[in-house]
C-alpha cells in the first residue's frame, strides 16, 4: 500500500490532500481512488453529452461532481480545470466553453491513464460487516443525499462498498452507488432508507 500511494504522488496527484479527506485512512482513500477511476468514463460522457445538448443546467452539476472527487482523490489540476467550467456556466458565459471541455477531457484521460496500474490490480479485499456501523453509514449517506453534499455522501459510498455484502444486501449497496453516480440524490435517499428499512439483510 505504501508503494501505490509513493507511485502515485510520484506520477502529479497530491495523495497528502487526498487522504485528509479520509482522515489519513489509505484503506479508505484508495477504495474512492478506485472508484473514482471506474466512475471517469461515465463522468465524461455525462459533461459531454450536456455540452453537445446545451444542457447547461446538467452540465454545471456534472463538472460540479468531477470538481468535488477529484478534488477527493487529489487530482488538483482536474478539480481546478472542473472548478472553472463549473462558474462558466453558473455565470452564464458560454465563451470558449467547448475548447475548455475538450481540453477538461484530455485531462481526464491523463489522470485515468495515472490512475490505471493503481486500479487493475484486483479488488481492494472486503471486509465483514458490520451491522451497527452500516446501519448508521446507511443513515449518514442518507442525510447527506437529501442535502445534496456530494462530496461527503461519496465518502461515505466509498466506506459503505468496502462491506463484503452478500445476496439482497449487495443489491441495495449497489443501487445506493448507481444512483449517486447518476447524481440522483432523491433515489440515492430512498435507496439508503429501504437497506435500512431491511436491517434484517445485515
Amino acid at each position: 500500500m505504501e508503494n501505490t500511494l509513493k507511485g502515485l504522488q510520484e506520477r502529479g496527484i497530491d495523495v497528502q490532500t487526498g487522504m485528509a479527506y479520509f482522515g489519513g485512512n489509505a484503506k479508505q482513500y484508495l477504495t474512492i481512488l478506485r472508484e473514482f477511476y471506474g466512475n471517469i468514463a461515465d463522468r465524461r460522457r455525462a459533461i459531454e453529452a450536456s455540452l453537445e445538448g446545451h444542457d447547461w443546467e446538467s452540465y454545471v452539476i456534472a463538472v460540479h461532481a468531477l470538481k468535488s472527487t477529484a478534488k477527493n482523490i487529489g487530482a488538483m489540476r482536474l478539480s481546478a480545470m472542473a472548478a472553472e467550467l463549473e462558474q462558466k456556466g453558473k455565470a452564464n458565459d458560454y465563451t470558449d466553453i467547448t475548447a475548455a471541455t475538450t481540453a477538461l477531457m484530455e485531462e481526464c484521460r491523463e489522470v485515468a491513464q495515472i490512475l490505471e496500474p493503481y486500479c487493475q490490480t484486483g479488488e481492494m479485499p472486503k471486509i465483514p460487516v458490520l451491522a451497527e456501523r452500516v446501519e448508521k453509514l446507511l443513515e449518514q449517506i442518507r442525510e447527506a443525499s437529501e442535502d445534496f453534499d456530494f462530496m461527503k455522501a461519496e465518502e461515505l459510498i466509498g466506506e459503505l462498498n468496502g462491506y463484503d455484502f452478500q445476496g439482497r444486501a449487495a443489491v441495495w449497496a449497489d443501487k445506493i452507488s448507481a444512483a449517486m453516480r447518476e447524481l440522483d440524490y432523491t433515489g440515492c435517499a430512498q435507496a439508503a432508507k429501504e437497506f435500512m428499512d431491511e436491517s434484517n439483510l445485515l
